[in-house]
């Protein structure tokens, strides 16, 4: 993990901000993640940043980003995890061969079955236009830029 910055949002979370990494087959991975927490929720977004080869996307190794972020954080249950919202992002930050229009949020039903995290692909959504601006507005995000910027990370 890298280092951490710690922040109130302007809508009241306290918000971790932190450069993940975590195992795949082909070697660590690494993406950008935010907590946002309140005494009623703890969102976790994951963006994909450009630092992280095409061939480690985390978008494939959500349970192994949830188990990595349980290990590092300390977290007492794994069903504080599996019950929090979880999203993750991709935007023009993403990737160096490709340039991506708007950035995007993706629902994560993260789930554990009683010994490993879950991720049923199926189960996931593409949030609207209007469904991120709403998320983004409650939690009060900063850019991925700035907040690369901040962890002295290329965006």
């Amino acid at each position: 993990m890298s280092k951490k910055l710690k922040t109130k949002t302007s809508t009241g979370f306290e918000l971790t901000v932190f450069i993940l990494s975590f195992p795949t087959p082909h070697g660590d991975g690494r993406c950008l993640v935010n907590v946002f927490t309140s005494p009623s929720a703890r969102v976790f977004v994951l963006s994909e940043i450009k630092s992280n080869p095409i061939s480690r996307v985390m978008d494939a190794r959500i349970p192994e980003i949830a188990e990595t972020l349980q290990n590092d954080l300390a977290l007492p249950q794994h069903e504080q995890l599996s019950t929090a919202e979880w999203y993750t992002h991709h935007g023009p930050f993403s990737y160096h061969y490709m340039e991506l229009g708007p950035s995007t949020f993706t629902t994560v039903p993260l789930g554990w079955n009683g010994t490993a995290y879950t991720d049923p692909v199926e189960g996931r959504e593409l949030l609207t236009t209007r469904q991120k601006t709403e998320l983004v507005n409650r939690l009060g995000m900063p850019s991925v830029e700035s907040q690369l910027k901040h962890l002295g990370e290329e965006s």
